[in-house]
């Protein structure tokens, strides 16, 4: 259940003079089955196994909402609206079957193969467009096994590995597929729909195309490497498109375009001290990706949301590619904005200013990193994690630090290197508020690199000495204390610049009011009988 209430007395924060009141309440239920069918085979050298089975969930939810306004003080519920009601609800359902099956293949523990398939059904799609196949191959050669490597003592593991398989994208919530009304008007005082939704019965799957090669090498007991690169290709991409204003409707999901990633991947982990007391270890990732858009032809297609945020797919482009009018910065004349011109050059008119392409949210690289340090029964673990290269749309920094003193929420604490236009000769990054022409307008000047690095747990523990523990008549017991999300460390002005990249939650790399990941202090007691 979820309430809101603002009275007819509030301040202006509430946008409802009159008082406000909303009640909603949601009832959501599914379940789940899973059944599989296991083998294994073994005869000397040789040892088969696998699997295969059925999958089968669904999703049901319900919800019925009230507003209104007009709200006498200290009355909570819709129903003494006097001003402007409203009621809603919907039952919304999906359903996926799965039909799995895998087989793996060894032989002599030095070459090993796989194979999988499966068939996947999705009510997201129309009746015809909701099955899709996924097949998948992989090989690996465990080198270091094979007689001429038991010579090379240094290296303790040797292996290469190479895979290819097909996965799908169906994620875009149920009934996209279908034309839908809504029943909000009346028509000779009886009720009447208009249309909502255009049908769109050709939406399908989005399906990758995955291929992998690698190689795992392990030196002196202490260094293991994992090196491996990639490409992705994308066919059939799921975009939410924006579509002529001369067709009635605003936008529609569609299969436009393929896009491909091409990348690296490495993994170190490291034991840099090993003694009988002292242990030191490391672990380190990063992977480096490159993402181009083909499939488009000559065709730009346009992604926006209700405030005027644009994103762009065409042809050599990159996925969610941000498209604005171009901010070059503050007059230091009068104090007013400027913008870049179809010319190059700096203009005060804002429709005048050229809209340029200008990242991505995708990263350019990104990974993590961790160490942890033991000293007989104590240890210390952290764990750290980066992006980079990414370009996040700050929507939050738009609505309160827009300049204008009329719209929104003026309220963002200033950074240090903030500086507000004032005088002639300035140079500064905030206009003067009465020069803040389209300050709040949609442009680059909100779009910020979203790069940071998180810690995101340490942890002290101590286990105590099994000469003790044995006393107690236990067979271990371990305190720590920990504390997760602890830092970020980034330029990204707003709560967190860690944003979802899903498109079935807005556009990609939004950052709006998203409430930070919470900083927990965590108090552990680990008893072992």
């Amino acid at each position: 259940m979820d309430k809101q209430y603002y009275s007819a007395t509030a301040d202006n924060l509430s946008y409802f003079g009159s008082g406000f009141v909303s009640s909603r309440n949601d009832h959501s239920y599914g379940g789940i089955t899973t059944d599989l069918l296991n083998f294994r085979f073994v005869k000397g050298v040789h040892s088969i196994n696998g699997l295969a089975g059925f999958e089968a969930g669904g999703d049901n939810s319900d919800y019925i909402r009230g507003s209104g306004t007009g709200i006498p003080e200290g009355l909570k519920v819709p129903s003494v609206s006097s001003g402007q009601y409203s009621i809603e609800g919907a039952p919304v359902s999906s359903v996926m079957q799965s039909f799995i099956s895998q087989v793996n293949y060894t032989l002599n523990n030095r070459y090993f193969f796989s194979g999988s398939f499966r068939v996947d059904r999705s009510s997201s799609f129309s009746p015809n467009k909701r099955t899709a196949m996924f097949p998948s191959l992989s090989a690996a050669w465990n080198i270091s096994s094979e007689d001429f490597m038991q010579s090379v003592k240094m290296v303790n593991n040797f292996r290469l590995k190479a895979s290819w398989g097909k996965t799908g994208m169906k994620d875009i919530g149920p009934y996209k597929y279908m034309e839908q009304f809504r029943y909000t008007t009346q028509y000779d005082g009886l009720p009447a729909a208009i249309p909502y939704q255009m049908a769109n019965p050709d939406l399908t799957w989005e399906q990758t195309d995955q291929l992998n090669a690698g190689v795992e090498l392990g030196l002196l007991q202490r260094i293991n490497l994992d090196f491996n690169v990639y490409k992705n290709i994308t066919k059939n991409l799921l975009v939410y498109r924006d579509l002529p204003p001369s067709g009635g409707f605003r936008k529609q999901w569609q299969n436009i375009g393929n896009s491909e990633n091409n990348g690296v991947e490495i993994s170190i982990s490291t034991t840099n001290i090993k003694s009988s007391n002292l242990t030191w270890t490391t672990d380190f990732t990063i992977s480096f990706n490159k993402n181009r858009l083909s499939g488009f032809g000559s065709d730009t297609i346009q992604n926006a949301n209700a405030y005027g945020i644009v994103q762009i797919y065409h042809n050599g482009g990159a996925l969610y590619s941000w498209y604005a009018k171009e901010y070059y910065g503050i007059d230091p004349a009068n104090g007013s904005m400027l913008w870049v011109g179809a010319d190059g050059k700096p203009t005060h008119d804002y429709q005048a200013a050229r809209k340029v392409e200008y990242g991505s949210p995708m990263p350019k690289y990104q990974g993590g990193f961790a160490t942890e340090l033991k000293y007989k029964g104590l240890s210390l673990r952290a764990n750290f994690s980066y992006v980079s290269g990414n370009k996040i749309y700050n929507y939050f920094r738009r609505y309160v630090d827009h300049d204008l003193q009329d719209v929104g929420f003026n309220v963002m604490m200033p950074r240090s290197d903030w500086k507000i236009w004032q005088q002639p000769g300035d140079v500064a990054n905030h206009p003067l508020p009465q020069n803040a022409v389209n300050s709040y307008d949609p442009s680059t000047r909100f779009i910020e690199d979203g790069s940071y690095v998180k810690v995101r747990n340490i942890t002290l523990a101590y286990e105590l000495p099994s000469s003790f523990v044995s006393r107690l008549k236990l067979t271990g017991l371990t305190i720590s204390l920990g504390a997760d999300n602890l830092y970020t460390f980034t330029n990204f002005w707003g709560q967190d610049p860690e944003v979802s990249i899903n498109p079935l939650n807005g556009l990609p790399g939004y950052a709006e009011f998203k409430y930070p990941n919470n900083r927990q202090y965590v108090f552990n007691i680990n008893v072992r009988f």
